[in-house]
């Protein structure tokens, strides 16, 4: 229980023992000091009313009942009765109404009891009867029921007052003790503050061993906390960049695919820096770390001013920028290619060729790996189209796309050993209509009893990087020509014409 209901039970059970206390002696004195009252009002009117009955100089009896009417009609009496000197009632008036001065209760509690007036009433030398007035005793009770009422109101009134009184001087000495939970309840919320020491003796002890443990508490807490900031930031950041690694940006995208309040689509870029090693070797170490950290700040900023971007270094020249709730995926590079080509210009316009992007367009619910594989599908159809270049992938993923680079690697070179290749055979017309020669565009299985890829499918990864040990094998493998007039002939030398789409046009052309 709080001292504050404390306090209130306190203040109610010393107002009703005060209560009841004045309650008793008022109501007994004053019915005592009402029954004399009464009394001597009975003994004055029965005086008053005999001398007026005693000077008749007739006292038939309808004058005399007359004159005793007049003094009953007043209202103020409970009876008068007129009876001669054997007792035998000449006039005789009784209140028959049954108006109340007070509950009902409260008088049969409390009953007031007061001697009637007697007086005689003389005609001549001799006795003509006695007369008996008894006031009527709703008036006093209606006194005494009001003097009892506002002491009542009264009492309430001050005890009200007083425990209103009573809370707020515990507020005031309270205060200090407030502050003091008040603190510890910020401890717990990791807020080190310090409250002002109380005049109360027996109170500020308390508070300056609690501002004394916070202040080590603070001290300890903040170590603690840049030592973990740290350790965060070196497990989830790239350090020579500063943006989020790997492994924080696949929880990030984990949520803006699968999350709850996940954006229902999104773009996602991949961006490499374009043969980085052979930046190395050309400028230096310290050099091409510029050129990283250039790229990153240019894509760090590119996120903040979009809402929900993500920016991360994936490691060595990869990098990513996740931007949900974009769903023009062209758009999208255009702006990001835009910005890098833009910022360097200035530092670095001796080189042609810096980056390759690729963008895919996702929904939420799809896969982080299939996204992922989209992404490096496009970013290898733009490595293959230039300088500077990007491509974007705004379809659905399809089977293929969801692979990677060394499951295409391996399903392609087991595709040319089991021989799933073929060509399409188109023949080319002269302005005639006379066939010149046929010419043969590649088909690949890439799995067994799977479906035959276009070139346009598959060319691209054939294209990239981690295949170029055996591009020049593959691509002799890949096209061949049909001449009407000679045998099937696969030339030496073969180079795919490139569209500027970046994917190998169709029919291959020069060989």
């Amino acid at each position: 229980m709080s001292i504050y209901r404390q306090l209130w039970l306190a203040i109610i059970g010393m107002t009703i023992i005060s209560f009841t206390g004045s309650f008793t002696v008022s109501v007994f004195t004053a019915r005592q000091y009402i029954e004399q009252q009464l009394y001597m009002k009975n003994a004055d009117n029965a005086s008053s009313l005999a001398l007026v009955l005693s000077q008749l100089p007739s006292k038939d009896p309808v004058t005399v009942e007359l004159v005793i009417s007049a003094q009953f009609d007043t209202g103020h009496y409970q009876e008068i009765v007129l009876t001669d000197p054997k007792h035998h009632v000449i006039v005789e008036k009784h209140y028959t109404g049954d108006e109340s001065g007070a509950p009902l209760w409260f008088e049969q509690l409390f009953p007031l009891q007061a001697d009637a007036g007697i007086a005689l009433v003389q005609d001549g030398w001799k006795q003509y009867g006695s007369i008996r007035v008894v006031s009527h005793s709703r008036f006093a009770y209606q006194a005494l029921w009001t003097g009892i009422k506002e002491l009542v109101y009264w009492f309430i009134l001050a005890g009200i007052f007083a425990g209103i009184l009573g809370t707020l001087l515990l507020r005031l000495l309270f205060q200090p003790l407030n502050r003091v939970v008040e603190q510890a309840q910020a401890i717990q919320e990791r807020r080190f503050v310090t409250v002002p020491e109380p005049a109360t003796l027996e109170l500020r002890s308390v508070v300056v061993a609690m501002n004394t443990m916070v202040e080590r508490l603070k001290n300890m807490f903040s170590e603690e906390a840049s030592r973990l900031d740290n350790l965060h930031r070196q497990a989830n950041h790239d350090q020579m960049t500063n943006l989020p690694n790997r492994d924080y940006f696949n929880t990030r995208l984990h949520e803006a695919l699968q999350g709850d309040e996940a954006l229902s689509d999104g773009s996602l870029a991949l961006i490499r820096i374009t043969d980085l090693d052979a930046l190395n070797n050309r400028f230096g170490r310290a050099r091409t770390d510029q050129l990283i950290k250039a790229l990153a700040d240019v894509l760090n900023d590119f996120s903040g001013m979009c809402e929900n971007c993500m920016a991360a270094r994936l490691g060595g020249a990869d990098f990513v920028l996740l931007s949900p709730g974009e769903s023009d995926a062209e758009m999208f590079a255009k702006n990001i290619a835009k910005r890098i080509i833009q910022s360097a210009q200035s530092e670095w316009g001796e080189l042609e060729d810096i980056f390759h992007m690729g963008t895919v367009h996702y929904q939420k619910n799809e896969g982080a790996s299939e996204l992922l594989a989209s992404a490096d599908k496009a970013l290898a159809i733009a490595e293959n189209m230039g300088a500077n270049s990007y491509h974007s992938l705004n379809n659905a993923l399809s089977g293929n796309q969801t692979m990677n680079n060394e499951d295409w690697r391996k399903a392609l070179i087991q595709a040319l050993s089991d021989g799933r290749i073929r060509l399409e055979r188109y023949p080319v017309l002269a302005s005639g209509g006379q066939a010149i020669h046929q010419e043969g565009a590649a088909r690949l299985q890439l799995q067994p009893d799977g479906p035959w890829l276009t070139a346009g499918e598959f060319m691209p990864m054939a294209f990239d990087s981690n295949f170029h040990s055996r591009s020049t094998w593959m691509h002799c493998r890949l096209h061949w020509i049909f001449w009407p007039t000679s045998p099937r002939r696969l030339r030496s030398t073969c180079r795919p014409t490139r569209s500027q789409t970046g994917v190998s046009a169709m029919p291959w052309s020069s060989c």
